[in-house]
């Protein structure tokens, strides 16, 4: 008996070739070793699959007499069959595979061996040149084993032996359609969050002049299609080396995929255990942890690299590969002008110098404070400059304006203007000003003062940071209070002990920075909030003020564990005295942020209003009359305010329909679906328990509501219909068919439409 089997895991090469050598071998029964992926699975539930596999425990092995291997050539990589070369000396062995040679591999009587981009190319390459005919389908599935291992012919092991394998195929008949739509399926809500977990979690490294990430993940529990989801992440991101570190539960993996030919994923996998071809390959990790496996990782692909090129702002290595440091402290230079040089568009870094300029001709004092500091310290993306002049600051706009040929605009009640440039930027300017309040929570009366004066004024020592931007101490950091210690330590402190009570909103930003940082509030920043909090500071701001800085925190990365600190400080009641936050409540603020998430990746529009999700979940226990209360403490627009009290019977009638016991159609989902808010949506796939209803209102976001009609009222005016509700009638019931799948064609919309109106 012959039997055809592939590697552990199989994907579509594994099938691919498995069904090419049946042509090859006929007669041979096919088995797979052991499991394989959610795609395959969906094109072997499909109509276009029409192959007979034997499961492993039904294969006598006592009658295999000749054993045919595709696409790998490793006894320990085929499962339960690797017993036939144990126990049958006599056993012939044929090999058909693309991946490097190893120390472990097998030898066959046949080895049809070379490093094309799929294994199925070299067995097309033989079916060919035998003249054995293929029917459409086993082209097809044929085919999706090329596209897949070469990346739809992206990766660099794609070889001119691929495209000519792809091409016969496609004469053969093989429907690049029914490829894709099994390779390049939408991501399941569980992948999206895996993806966004990639997005988080990588670190760049820069060894020896080439671009390295790696990403390290902790999960609880398998999911599938892990491969699929690193692609999707390099993809996104335009990365050519990228390695995944998974532990799953007990069990740890190496994912690995490179585009450039300097690294063989493939050997590096290999000192793992694992094995794969340069691209692509993978691993178990036995015996040791996560980070230990990256330190070997890193020792490894600083060997294999050949060319040194350290970075400021990456992790750093000796020529051996040794690691210098990986998570340094901020540094130690007192002079900024090197970072802003390497850190910032050279557009903004030239602004920068025209200000500076400026400001020695004027002459005028000037500085970059704030924000914009702390974040170059911090090695953080930000282009809003803020500059503070030690005199008349609309004066100097107009004049930066006049120079740049841009313009200005000045608020004399702020003594601050904004200057815009030809080129797009928009740069803030102020007179450094000292700020006092004649009650707690009021808007500050402002007067024109010094720079120290004017740092004095902020919130927290590490956005008190300046630079000055006058010749010859062009770029010196100045530091009256201790920021550049406290960003070093991850401290939150404030400058005084008013601090809070000055202005309130203050108690809010603490906690948006803390979490945006991962910092923590020193101990009296702590106790002096925790005392406003008690004198109920927050209850004289008004509501458009909470609201705004609520809008803020809920814009962050995480803004779930934002709120539960919001909780703990006893924050929520100034919201509505009746919020009450649990168990529950810090589930769905979890969820909505998962689904946020994955809703964000899908890149479609309109951008949902994230405030507005997080106070659904905020506004969850509340009665309809409290969210009414609530929605005018924070002063809601109409709009708003009319959904945050509506919201609860809205969601109720959603999860009713949609968790009953028979499966909704596409245009049952869609009909009442489709009038909801997106926010609403939402919200409800976080709060909802049941996958059904999370599935369909997917379904609705990800599919139903981007599908168009053919056909408009146009169309309808040319067949003799009369212009009236009548259009919108037969216009929907042709949308509903086409979402059912009854029509598809213009020409079957156009069909439907004439016995509608007959």
């Amino acid at each position: 008996m012959k039997l055809i089997t592939t590697h552990l895991n199989a994907d579509f090469d594994s099938l691919a070739s498995m069904i090419a050598a049946s042509k090859l071998y006929p007669g041979a029964i096919m088995a797979f070793p052991g499991s394989w992926g959610d795609s395959i699975r969906r094109f072997m539930a499909s109509p276009y699959y029409s192959w007979k596999l034997t499961k492993p425990q039904e294969v006598d092995l006592n009658q295999v007499t000749h054993l045919i291997m595709v696409d790998t050539k490793l006894a320990s990589r085929i499962g339960p069959f690797s017993q036939l070369i144990a126990s049958n000396p006599a056993l012939k062995i044929d090999i058909y595979d693309h991946h490097p040679p190893q120390p472990d591999d097998l030898k066959g009587e046949i080895e049809e061996v070379r490093p094309a981009g799929a294994t199925v190319t070299i067995l097309t390459r033989l079916i060919k040149e035998r003249a054995i005919p293929l029917t459409a389908n086993e082209a097809t599935a044929m085919i999706m084993g090329i596209c897949e291992d070469t990346g739809f012919f992206s990766f660099p092991t794609t070889s001119s032996e691929d495209l000519e394998a792809a091409a016969y195929l496609l004469r053969c008949g093989a429907d690049l359609n029914i490829a894709s739509h099994f390779l390049k399926e939408e991501l399941t809500l569980e992948q999206f969050e895996f993806l966004n977990d990639l997005l988080r979690s990588s670190e760049r490294y820069r060894i020896r002049g080439a671009e390295v990430f790696i990403a390290i993940l902790y999960k609880d529990k398998y999911m599938s299609e892990l491969g699929t989801v690193v692609q999707r992440f390099m993809d996104m991101l335009k990365i050519d080396i990228f390695f995944a570190l998974v532990k799953i539960g007990t069990h740890s993996s190496l994912i690995a995929r490179s585009r450039f030919k300097g690294v063989d994923v493939g050997a590096v996998a290999g000192e793992f255990g694992g094995g794969g071809h340069p691209s692509a390959a993978s691993a178990s990790l036995r015996g040791m942890s996560l980070l230990e496996a990256r330190e070997k990782l890193l020792s490894l692909l600083s060997e294999e690299l050949s060319q040194m090129e350290e970075e400021v702002s990456a992790p750093s290595f000796s020529a051996e590969g040794e690691i210098i440091t990986r998570n340094p402290t901020l540094p130690l230079f007192q002079n900024l002008t090197s970072p802003m040089r390497e850190q910032l568009p050279a557009e903004l870094f030239a602004i920068i110098e025209t200000i500076s300029q400026t400001a020695d001709v004027v002459p005028i004092n000037a500085f970059l404070v704030g924000g914009f500091v702390r974040d170059l310290l911090l090695k953080i993306e930000n282009v809003d400059l803020d500059v503070v002049v030690e005199g008349d600051g609309i004066q100097f706009a107009k004049t930066l304006a006049q120079k740049v040929e841009g313009s200005s605009k000045g608020f004399p009640q702020f003594h601050t203007a904004v200057v815009m440039f030809p080129q797009g930027f928009k740069v803030d300017i102020a007179s450094a000003r000292t700020e006092f309040y004649e009650v707690p929570a009021a808007l500050p009366v402002v007067q024109e003062s010094s720079l120290r004066a004017d740092l004095y004024r902020r919130d927290f020592t590490f956005n008190a940071l300046a630079v000055r931007l006058n010749k010859p101490h062009f770029g010196e950091l100045i530091d009256y209070f201790g920021g550049r210690r406290d960003l070093d330590e991850g401290i939150i402190r404030v400058l005084h002990n008013l601090s809070f009570i000055e202005d309130p909103t203050r108690l809010l930003r603490a906690i948006r920075f803390q979490q945006r940082f991962q910092f923590q509030m020193e101990g009296n920043t702590r106790k002096l909030l925790r005392e406003a909090v008690e004198k109920g500071i927050l209850n004289l701001l008004s509501g458009t003020r909470l609201m705004n800085e609520l809008r803020l925190i809920f814009e962050e990365e995480h803004p779930a564990v934002a709120i539960q600190t919001m909780a703990e400080f006893d924050i929520i009641k100034f919201i509505h005295p009746h919020i009450t936050y649990d168990k529950t409540m810090g589930r769905i603020s979890d969820n909505i942020e998962k689904v946020i998430s994955w809703y964000n990746l899908l890149y479609r529009e309109p951008e949902p209003k994230l405030w507005l999700i997080y106070l659904m979940g905020l506004f969850e226990g509340l009665s309809t009359s409290e969210r009414q209360e609530g929605a005018e403490r924070l002063n809601l627009p109409p709009k708003e305010s009319k959904t945050l009290t509506a919201y609860p019977e809205e969601m109720t009638v959603i999860i009713t329909k949609l968790s009953r016991g028979k499966e909704a159609k596409p245009s049952q989902i869609y009909s009442l679906l489709h009038r909801c808010r997106l926010e609403v949506l939402l919200y409800t796939m976080a709060k909802a328990e049941h996958e059904a209803v999370k599935q369909a209102i997917s379904l609705c976001l990800r599919h139903l509501s981007q599908v168009k009609l053919h056909i408009s009222g146009d169309d309808l005016l040319k067949l003799g219909c009369s212009p009236g509700p009548l259009f919108n009638k037969i216009l929907r019931k042709i949308l509903l068919a086409k979402l059912d799948g009854r029509v598809s064609t213009r020409e079957e919309e156009v069909e439907m439409a004439k016995k509608m109106i007959k």
